[in-house]
């Protein structure tokens, strides 16, 4: 892959690329680590580019390889230019501390996922409890009986 010419991205370079009719997909960077691709349709997305050392996050199968990575952040204008370079700084300061972005999201993904009798108990308390008695009643047993514990299988 050819090395990039970075270069400071603008508001206006954004939305001069968004007209489109583009020969081809292309990335720029602004040298601080945010980049864009800009898809031929005009299309331009965020991304943070690194690279992660293999070796601490394989138990030592890739020992000593890097690899770059890329954390796509949002497109554009739905994630604005100065939001975009917000967003990367936390991203940075995981690398200095020897962390990979993309590994340390996935865990914080993971430990805040509710599970579905977590998700009953969040709609009897935040819903039901205000309802009348006898309505209670109807949820608390309705759920109880075929929802809460049970295995769900889609076939």
């Amino acid at each position: 892959m050819p090395k990039l010419k970075s270069e400071e991205l603008y508001d206006t370079t954004l939305r001069s690329y968004q007209k489109g009719g583009h020969e081809k997909r292309f990335d720029k960077c602004d040298g601080k680590g945010l980049w864009v691709r800009v898809y031929e349709s005009g299309a331009i997305s965020f991304y943070f580019r690194f690279t992660s050392n293999l070796e601490k996050h394989t138990k030592g199968k890739q020992e000593g390889k890097l690899k770059t990575k890329r954390l796509i952040m949002g497109q554009y204008p739905a994630l604005s230019l100065s939001e975009a370079r917000k967003q990367i700084i936390p991203f940075k300061e995981m690398l200095q501390n020897g962390l990979d972005p993309d590994i340390e999201l996935k865990k914080d993904n993971n430990e805040s996922k509710l599970t579905f009798d977590d998700c009953i108990d969040l709609f009897m308390d935040k819903h039901v409890n205000d309802l009348r008695d006898s309505s209670i009643k109807n949820y608390k047993s309705t759920l109880v009986k075929y929802c809460k514990g049970a295995s769900v299988s889609y076939t």
